[in-house]
Parts: structure tokens; sequence; C-alpha cells
């Protein structure tokens, strides 16, 4: 969300997040989604062609959302859904 809601702006959250992608990008984890490389690697991307606040949240278009796979990994609770 930094290029979003950074307090210098968008450019400054632009330059803040590509550092932070680096940097996740150069430290792996043995338990991290593979998928997490080709969304840094598309996200990197997307930064480098410039952030639109227009344009709203890309990770959502994109599918760079959290799978039920990627919540497994992470261990976050799904409240089950009700029986109607």
């Amino acid at each position: 969300l930094l290029p979003y809601a950074a307090p210098g702006g968008v450019e400054v959250g632009t330059a803040v997040a590509q550092e932070e992608l680096a940097q996740l990008s150069r430290a792996g984890h043995p338990l991290r989604d593979d998928k997490l490389d080709e969304y840094a690697d598309a996200w990197a991307l997307l930064l480098e062609r410039g952030v639109s606040l227009e344009a709203g949240w890309q990770a959502w278009r994109l599918g760079m959302t959290p799978s039920r796979h990627a919540r497994e990994v992470m261990g976050v609770a799904v409240e089950p859904k009700e029986q109607v």
C-alpha cells in the first residue's frame, strides 16, 4: 500500500515500496510461496512504470491477492460461512 498511502505522496511511497520489494526479493525463505517471486517481479515492473491513484489498487486486478493455499501457509483463520 506504500505508493498509495505514503505521507510523502505517491513518488515517495513508490521509492520506498521499490526498496522494500527489492529487499524482500533478495531475502529467501524455505516456506515462501513460489508465486511470491513472480508477484514481486510483476509488482516491481508495475512500480517502475508508475502508479496512478486513479487506477486503484492494482494487485486485485492482477490477481496478486492471497489464495486459499497462501492463507493456509500464513495460518490465517477464515470464518466458516453460515449455512442457509
